[in-house]
């Protein structure tokens, strides 16, 4: 435990074998940068997981990082105690959703920077090679970029000699270059400003993705090699997801209700899934349709449940964040396995006989407190447990702020038989509708949310 040298100096927690940051800790900015403590998960030098992100005022945001950029929805408290809920897509900071359902843009706060030297001209190829580098030291060190400026890319990186800098592009050219590496440039107006937020992301003029010589994974590299379909708690990050999910309206999905019945390799020909062939050999293999379930539909329950080895690439995942998208046509391409999915889970949904539970370590009262008695719908397939205490191992109970949901519905699907690593999983689906009955603070870290499901908005029973 302790600092890394270098640029990962603002970090203060373990470390990989290459010296990236891995594991639990604190990224403390200079004031001169920010002056933000940040603290939660990173790995292999990404953030990951729930993050709590406090200001010099006193202010405080916490919400989930997905592949080092905010997602979902975060809870923001203002240095007089008020709360908010902020709506963040890939990094980008959109709306703020209050009781009216009134959605207002929200501009990024623009961050203290240091201003980026432009070297004198004429200059040679070594001069603005030697300049670039001096640009990306004066970026800042630290962990990773902050998710502030950069969605949460990787930490500040020199270009090394031969590549061409970015001094010589017009602010017109490096923000195009910014849009095609996925670079967030909110709050970077001037030219130096633009420079430094890609410097910070590792971007270059010729090479959109480098390899930092501290060996932090660049922005966007490609991953290891995915692991063997799934992982044990796979579960859990399905439990924990629900602060993905947002009060903001939808609009139906286009083609769903009409969608006929398709093979499962038809209902995933045009999904962009890594490793799909893998997958899905592994799935024919392996799983066989019974108690009423072809073998079609058993498999899409069970490639359901595998976990790839980034979370982000799982089919879950990509499934239910194109659910949950505000550009319906995001979900297209999954609408044949949706109704594939969606089919054998009304083969296999019972009675339930008790409460369901799933839970996040947010504390979300606030955002359900103004809609109690109301109702709220959950585009992505909904997992829950009927064991409070599975939940204990992901959301403990000294554990900071934590929402658990009390789920009452009159029919389920239970994924154990079904999973790639049966756990206590008990599944919903996509486009419930559930009225929040009540909301209630046990504690200073505790808050439990009531919920029961009332109808479908694909018109499936619940």
């Amino acid at each position: 435990m302790g600092n890394s040298s270098g640029a990962c100096s603002a970090w203060k927690g373990p470390t990989n074998g290459r010296g990236a940051p891995h594991g639990r800790g604190v990224i403390e900015w200079p004031l001169e940068k920010s002056g933000d403590r940040e603290e939660g998960e990173m790995v292999d030098g990404v953030r990951t997981g729930r993050w709590v992100i406090t200001k010099p005022d006193g202010s405080k945001s916490e919400g989930e990082i997905v592949a080092g950029k905010k997602e979902g929805l975060w809870v923001l408290t203002s240095p007089d105690g008020e709360v908010s809920q902020q709506e963040w897509r890939s990094g980008d900071a959109k709306r703020v959703i209050d009781d009216s359902d009134a959605q207002v843009q929200v501009a990024e706060p623009t961050p203290k920077k240091q201003k980026v030297e432009k070297p004198p001209h004429p200059e040679s190829p070594s001069d603005k090679a030697a300049a670039a580098g001096a640009s990306a030291a004066a970026a800042g060190a630290g962990a990773a970029a902050d998710p502030e400026t950069s969605g949460g890319a990787a930490a500040s990186a020199s270009i090394p000699a031969g590549e061409t800098s970015l001094l010589g592009l017009s602010a017109k050219e490096l923000k195009a270059l910014a849009a095609s590496s996925g670079v967030d440039i909110v709050g970077c107006v001037e030219k130096e400003d633009l420079i430094e937020c890609l410097l910070r992301a590792n971007v270059s003029a010729d090479k959109p993705l480098l390899n930092p010589a501290a060996g932090l994974p660049a922005a966007g590299a490609a991953p290891p090699a995915s692991s063997a379909p799934g992982k044990v708690h796979a579960a859990a990050n399905r439990w924990t997801d629900v602060a993905l999910e947002t009060f903001e309206k939808r609009g139906p999905i286009p083609g769903l209700m009409g969608q006929q019945l398709v093979s499962l390799e038809e209902a995933l020909a045009n999904v962009d899934l890594k490793d799909k062939r893998y997958y899905l050999d592994t799935a024919k293999f392996e799983v066989h349709g019974e108690n009423g379930l072809s073998d079609d539909e058993a498999r899409a329950l069970y490639l359901y449940s595998c976990e790839w080895e980034k979370r982000e690439e799982s089919l879950y995942f990509r499934l239910n964040a194109a659910l949950r998208d505000r550009d319906r046509s995001k979900a297209g391409a999954f609408v044949p396995f949706t109704k594939l999915l969606c089919t054998a889970m009304s083969k296999i949904m019972r009675p339930t006989t008790g409460i369901l539970w799933r839970g996040v370590g947010l504390d979300l009262e606030a955002p359900y407190r103004l809609k109690r008695g109301r109702t709220i719908v959950f585009w992505g397939f909904t997992s829950t447990t009927t064991r409070m205490e599975a939940l204990d191992a992901f959301i403990p109970d000294d554990s900071a702020p934590r929402t658990l949901f009390s789920i009452s519905a009159g029919l389920a699907a239970d994924l154990g038989p079904y999973s790639a690593y049966p756990e206590a999983e008990v599944l919903m689906p996509a486009g419930n509708v559930f009225e929040v009955i009540n909301v209630k603070k046990f504690s200073s870290t505790l808050t439990i949310v009531e919920l029961k499901a009332t109808a479908n908005v694909l018109g499936l029973p619940v």
